[in-house]
């Protein structure tokens, strides 16, 4: 997330401020989360031009937000990937009956 320079979310925190962020706000972060407190916040629209001429919009979540997605993604992936690795020739919208039957049946 940082080394894509990814843009700030309704509170505007920048990228570059989010390290100092998690240090100081680690304890209040982790406890809101494990008390089932934590609630993201909004996201802020951006339009983004295509080229037909129209605009579609894009949801940019904050920053904290983005950091702790990127966390439950990285342990889920590690946890789950191997189980869908037979069947990552194909798409999900295709096949999603199969793969959910896969994932429940290895489970």
């Amino acid at each position: 997330m940082v080394r894509n320079k990814g843009a700030s979310g309704v509170d505007g925190m920048s990228v570059q401020e989010l390290t100092s962020h998690i240090e100081a706000n680690r304890d209040r972060i982790l406890t809101d989360i494990l008390n089932h407190r934590y609630v993201p916040q909004a996201i802020r629209g951006v339009e983004i031009p295509k080229s037909n001429g129209k605009v579609r919009l894009l949801g940019v979540p904050t920053v904290t937000d983005r950091w702790l997605q990127q966390s439950v993604s990285q342990v889920l992936m590690s946890k789950y990937e191997l189980d869908f690795e037979d069947l990552s020739n194909f798409t999900f919208s295709q096949y999603n009956h199969r793969t959910i039957l896969f994932f429940f049946e290895q489970n």
